[in-house]
């Protein structure tokens, strides 16, 4: 599985993008990411529609997820304000390993 985060906007307007194959990852966290990415996807993440945030929450965090493995390639666009918690568990995760 290959997986893409990007976080743009903020305050600084500071970007930050993480790219991970799992196959590069130890077999363990390979398959804790893959988890909570499948998890999220059960749960909706990628039908949601990209909505530009609303005016009070211009300086928030914007995110863009991709995802791609056999099944083919998602996306999923959201922000910090309306992310749901599946998104949350993804976003932490993916930074952790792209950290490792």
């Amino acid at each position: 599985m290959k997986i893409r985060l990007v976080r743009s906007g903020g305050f600084a307007g500071i970007r930050r993008e993480a790219s991970i194959d799992t196959e590069t990852l130890d077999p363990v966290r390979a398959e804790e990411l893959c988890g909570v990415v499948h998890s999220a996807e059960r749960a909706g993440l990628f039908r949601r529609a990209a909505e530009d945030p609303p005016k009070e929450h211009r300086d928030r965090f914007c995110y863009q997820l991709t995802v791609e493995d056999d099944r083919g390639t998602r996306e999923a666009q959201f922000s910090e304000a309306d992310a749901p918690e599946t998104a949350a568990l993804v976003i932490d995760a993916v930074w952790k390993a792209s950290e490792a």
